[in-house]
């Protein structure tokens, strides 16, 4: 008789460098066997399986300055995963994860038919972008998809880098990956679970519940595939006249919040960072990782009068 698929989430851990990802998946992993923490994850047979960005690049033999195509490398392999633990090749999975040295919190992952598995992705992923890209891969392979997004403001991740003893990330990079952070947000239909935590102070338990809760939630609800491409493609329809729509409101917003910067010093930096926040944003829509609410859709079809107003507003949002 063939065994019964086990539950699979895709778990998504982001933030910046020095901001404790690493460090909070130990956390998860040592927590996830009490049930006190877990609940009913906990309960069952599960395994977390720690993919580490930073530990994969020099394995993969790439290089970071390549970072496209070293992400894609990294896609690829948490895909071969997925599809080792679909297909419950279980065998080939631990020596594939042996051969990677990717860490695991069981040495070999059960057969169990009510064996849960979290796919931990440890990395920055500070664009909607590079998440979007797994949650695809959720939609696919019909498994649940799951957001944990570490808060370190710049200064206190700069801070915890400089003490590194290697691996240490220019501070520039921090900077600019920290005014470039987009954290999931309710406004994506595809960020449906996840969750925000502080992590300036040291980690604990509650966290860790925070964590498990959301895992709980999303295991309710895997991703479905969509029926065709049709349909996947179904909101882009109307697409190009509705983004040159978007495009003149958000460039209003753009050009009403320049004039709000004083003359400081500062004023150089905050513009070219809202220039930039725009490129951005417009890019997202256009990729369909953005999605404007349906009562702006409903506005773009009827012709309504308020089109440009209402999306002024809903731009606006993204810089409260």
């Amino acid at each position: 008789m063939e065994n019964k698929e086990s539950e699979i989430v895709l778990l998504i851990l982001l933030g910046l460098p020095a901001s404790g990802k690493t460090t909070f998946s130990k956390v998860l992993m040592k927590l996830s066997g009490d049930v006190n923490v877990s609940g009913s994850v906990g309960e069952k047979n599960h395994s977390i399986i720690h993919i580490c960005y930073d530990a994969l690049v020099p394995l993969l033999s790439l290089e970071q300055t390549k970072w496209s195509e070293t992400r894609k490398k990294v896609v690829a392999v948490v895909e071969n995963i997925i599809c080792l633990l679909k297909t419950q090749n279980y065998s080939e999975l631990d020596d594939y994860l042996q051969c990677m040295q990717i860490e695991k919190t069981k040495r070999h992952i059960s057969q169990a038919t009510d064996e849960t598995t979290m796919v931990l992705i440890d990395d920055n992923m500070y664009y909607s972008s590079m998440r979007y890209e797994y949650f695809k891969m959720a939609r696919r392979y019909t498994i649940s998809f799951a957001e944990i997004c570490l808060h370190c403001s710049a200064e206190v991740a700069c801070s915890r880098n400089s003490q590194r003893s290697d691996d240490r990330v220019a501070q520039d990079t921090i900077i600019r990956m920290a005014g470039k952070l987009c954290c999931p947000s309710k406004k994506n239909s595809w960020e449906k679970w996840f969750c925000c935590l502080s992590s300036e102070s040291p980690f604990d338990k509650r966290d860790a519940q925070t964590v498990f809760r959301v895992i709980e939630d999303s295991l309710k609800e895997p991703v479905l595939p969509v029926n065709n491409e049709d349909d996947e493609n179904a909101h882009k329809k109307c697409a190009p006249n509705l983004i040159h729509e978007a495009d003149i409101a958000l460039r209003k917003v753009i050009g009403s919040k320049i004039k709000q910067l004083s003359a400081s010093t500062a004023a150089g930096k905050n513009k070219q960072s809202l220039i930039l926040k725009k490129q951005l944003l417009l890019q997202e829509l256009k990729s369909g990782v953005l999605e404007v609410p349906e009562a702006i859709y409903k506005m773009f079809e009827t012709r309504s009068d308020e089109l440009q107003e209402e999306l002024q507003q809903w731009w606006l949002t993204f810089f409260l």
